[in-house]
């Protein structure tokens, strides 16, 4: 709320805004078009993000509609590209989705005309996680480990983001960003050595991963639980556990990860099928 009984600065900026919105004879003019203003009651007690969402909407309409930069355009066609940033915030490994999410955006935090600590040729977003040939058993082992658990070849390339919807895909790949990310920082600072990039260490990962989403899961179907407690006649609340369910087994419960068991008050709904 608007409390102009100690205003600061910029709180006296907003309420005079949110005068002029609000009291400002009409039509209101925004920009170089005018354009009806919205209607506040008169007593209302308005919050300051209902108003400066309006503001928003009259003087920029399409203020919250993606529009990528020319640079963007060039990673992936813009519905690909759409997919992509909507994909990435769901996955759980922290440190790769934040590096897919800055790869998509081009905002990657490196100095740009340089070149790249391993080979030498010029560095480029892409060179560092698809091109360099100094990581290209990285790449084998990345590949190989898609396979072994999706059973499809799939080419290790900027495509790979086209494909973030199907979570073992998404979390390899952020494993894999996370790793070479900090395999090129090592090289260029030279402070530490890198992990061995093996299908061990993406394993543990994937393990870490695994557990974290089935305590996601968990906390999601206690829920649901409090909620059938208090109405046992609730049959929609137990169909969306058998979901949360289902859908964490065929999503994280894979080879060749250890299966993680339905816990014994929860096969009532459905168990966890093993792969």
């Amino acid at each position: 709320m608007i409390n102009s009984n100690s205003p600061t600065s910029i709180l006296q900026q907003c309420f005079s805004a949110w005068s002029q919105l609000k009291y400002s004879p009409l039509p209101l003019k925004m920009t170089n078009t005018t354009t009806t203003k919205p209607h506040y009651p008169s007593k209302a007690k308005l919050r300051l993000k209902k108003i400066y969402t309006d503001m928003m909407f009259l003087k920029f309409k399409n203020h919250n509609t993606f529009i990528p930069t020319p640079t963007q355009k060039e990673i992936m066609p813009f519905q690909k590209l759409q997919d992509a940033f909507v994909n990435s915030k769901k996955i759980i490994h922290t440190k790769g989705k934040d590096l897919i999410w800055r790869y998509l955006l081009k905002a990657l935090p490196k100095s740009h005309s340089t070149n790249c600590p391993h080979c030498n040729e010029p560095e480029t977003s892409e060179h560092i996680f698809f091109k360099c040939k100094q990581n290209e058993q990285a790449y084998d082992l990345i590949r190989d480990c898609l396979y072994a658990i999706n059973h499809e070849h799939i080419n290790w390339n900027k495509e790979i983001l086209t494909k973030l919807d199907i979570p073992t895909k998404s979390e390899i790949t952020s494993i894999a960003f996370d790793w070479l990310w900090l395999k090129r920082n090592n090289q260029i600072h030279k402070d530490r050595k890198s992990p061995k990039f093996s299908m061990k260490y993406i394993m543990n990962k994937a393990t870490t991963i695994q557990h974290t989403a089935w305590s996601k899961t968990l906390d999601q179907i206690h829920t649901l639980l409090r909620i059938l407690h208090k109405n046992p006649e609730d049959k929609k609340a137990g169909e969306r556990i058998t979901t949360n369910l289902e859908k964490f087994n065929k999503n994280f419960n894979f080879k060749p990860l250890k299966q993680i068991t339905c816990p014994e008050y929860l096969e009532s709904f459905k168990s966890l099928r093993s792969n």
